[in-house]
């Protein structure tokens, strides 16, 4: 799948493929949501996805047997309580409440240098080089 034109594409209907197949239902109002419900319609668990980073959420033996196929079938890397999610840090204390944090994205964020020249032109549109600039920092967080 990858280093190919279409890998990206290739590897999301791959993972949608699997998730069905293990009794996951895409979200009709966001695709990179799936559901698993049981037998009688209840909700056991929620996965969401971006790109490669899976996190799922849920309880019961359904949502363990079917999270342990994914690990199996996709040789996912797991962890619990704390884990990296879109660069973001998401743990999970005791009481079960969930905290997210991105302190090591914020911190990584480099200044953007803007000649003594530039600052003085405050009306003036951002040039395309500024543009990229601020785009690649903002796609930090």
């Amino acid at each position: 799948i990858y280093g190919t034109r279409n890998a990206g594409r290739n590897w999301w209907l791959h993972l949608c493929d699997i998730l069905r197949k293990s009794g996951w239902q895409p979200s009709r109002l966001e695709p990179a949501v799936f559901y698993l419900h049981d037998k009688d319609g209840e909700l056991r668990g929620m996965l969401m996805i971006h790109v490669d980073d899976l996190i799922p959420c849920g309880d019961g033996n359904q949502y363990a047997d079917s999270t342990e196929k994914l690990r199996h079938d996709l040789k996912l890397k797991t962890s619990t309580r704390e884990a990296t999610f879109c660069g973001k840090k998401v743990s999970q204390d005791k009481t079960f409440a969930i905290r997210v944090s991105q302190a090591d994205a914020a911190s990584s964020i480099e200044p953007i240098e803007v000649s003594k020249h530039r600052k003085k032109q405050l009306s003036d549109k951002l040039t395309a080089e500024e543009t990229t600039e601020l785009r690649r920092e903002r796609a930090r967080l």
